[in-house]
Order: C-alpha cells, then structure tokens, then sequence
C-alpha cells in the first residue's frame, strides 16, 4: 500500500480508538495530538527503516524486493513487541506499537509479511486494486476522521 493508503487508513483508526466509543480522550487533551504523533511515527518507522536504511545495507542499486517487507514487518517480532507494550502500560509504547501493527495490517490486505521474524514463511492476502484505493479514499477517510473528532466536541 502507498504512503496516502497507510497514513489514512491508520489516522481514521486511531480516531475511532481515541473517541467516546472507546478511550474517550478529547481533541482539546494535549493527550490527543501526543499520542497521534506516536501513532504516525509507528506507523512510517517500518519503510523508513526499510527505504533509509535497509536499502544501504543491501546495495543502492538492489531491487525494491530485496530489503522492503524483510526485517522490518516480521509479525512474531511486532506480537512479541506488542505483548511487551501493553504489559508495560507505557501508552506512548502501545501507540507507537499500534501504528506498526496499523501497517503491517495493510500491507497484510495488499501482499504478503513475514510470519516469523524474516522472510519465509510469509502470511498475506492480496487484495487486488487496494494499492489503488489507499490513493482514491485518502481524503474520504482524513474527513470521516475529522467528522467523528468534530462530532465528539462537547
């Protein structure tokens, strides 16, 4: 899934989570913009690592399939990091975490992560077109975020 697909499919998330359905924490709560940074930052860190890093490592010049979804988007390490989050209770944490698991869910419904730790086996469903519909619905799901945050204000 492209940068738009993730960043607005985790955003609209996080909005349903931090409403009244949920945590409940308001828009005017320091909390709310704290812990959305958080999120975000989860969320870009495993292409960061993957498209700044990673890449380095491997060659300048190594096709995209070498280092993208490799170490980085391993769903045992990131349960194992998660478990170890919400037993820490460091909301910070739980939210970086969320915005990771937020993107590997994605890229789950748009082709195939490790299951381990890296490579092989890999899980995934792909989801023909969704790469192209992270795109289309990027401003629906920002202004759906934004209408449920609005609607919260007392």
């Amino acid at each position: 899934m492209n940068l738009k697909g993730h960043l607005g499919t985790s955003i609209f998330a996080y909005t349903i989570i931090v409403s009244p359905i949920f945590l409940d924490i308001p828009i005017s709560e320091p909390l709310f913009i704290y812990l959305l940074i958080f999120m975000i930052m989860g969320e870009r860190l495993v292409d960061t690592i993957d498209f700044q890093i990673l890449k380095r490592l491997y060659d300048e010049d190594a096709p995209y399939y070498e280092y993208h979804r490799k170490w980085t988007h391993g769903l045992l390490s990131w349960t194992l990091i998660s478990i170890y989050a919400l037993n820490s209770g460091n909301i910070n944490l739980i939210f970086f975490v969320f915005g990771v698991l937020m993107h590997l869910s994605m890229d789950v419904l748009t082709g195939k992560i490790p299951l381990l730790i890296y490579g092989s086996p890999k899980i995934g469903i792909k989801i023909n077109n969704l790469v192209e519909l992270g795109d289309k619905f990027f401003i629906p799901l920002i202004m759906s975020s934004i209408l449920i945050t609005i609607s919260t204000l007392n």
